[in-house]
Formats: C-alpha cells, sequence, structure tokens
C-alpha cells in the first residue's frame, strides 16, 4: 500500500463484516475499508518485536495475531452484549 512506502507489509487480512482490514508491519494497523487513510486502530505487542499472522473470527469479535516464535496472542475487538449484568469477575479460564 502507498500509505507504507518504507515498511514492509507481512500480512493483509479483510473483515467484510465489519469494513476494516488489518495490516501486519511491525504493529497491527487497522483500516477502514472505506477509507484507507482513516485508521481505525494500532495495536503493538510490547513484548514482541517480530509479527507474523493475523486472523479474525468471521464476526470479528476476535483477532489472532502470531509471531515467529510460535506465540498466539488473541484480543477481544469486538462485546458482544450480555444480558445479565456482570458485578464481580475473579478469574476467567479459557
Amino acid at each position: 500500500m502507498s500509505c507504507y512506502p518504507n515498511d514492509i507489509v507481512k500480512a493483509l487480512n479483510v473483515l467484510h463484516s465489519m469494513l476494516r482490514c488489518a495490516l501486519v508491519l511491525y504493529s497491527i494497523r487497522i483500516h477502514d475499508l472505506q477509507d484507507l487513510k482513516q485508521m481505525y486502530a494500532i495495536v503493538t505487542l510490547d513484548d514482541e518485536r517480530a509479527l507474523d499472522r493475523l486472523e479474525w473470527t468471521e464476526d470479528g469479535q476476535l483477532m489472532a495475531i502470531s509471531t515467529p516464535r510460535g506465540l498466539i496472542h488473541v484480543y477481544l475487538s469486538k462485546l458482544p452484549i450480555i444480558g445479565t449484568v456482570l458485578t464481580h469477575l475473579l478469574e476467567v479460564d479459557v
């Protein structure tokens, strides 16, 4: 893309349901598909110097980023509506 002429784009991923695209550089740059100059978010990983790949779930709720070392970072990018209100959350196991 011409907006990053000196950077190496390692991956490009498009999420049609949310009209977003993500570029994997030294950080993740998320753009609006209707206006690529409009940046929606920048995701940087402090403990990682290199990023490898990015994938979204079909509904856009989860975004997974992998590194060349084999680590996977998963982010919640869209919060679903929960019917009940959580007042206290101690622990979440995956």
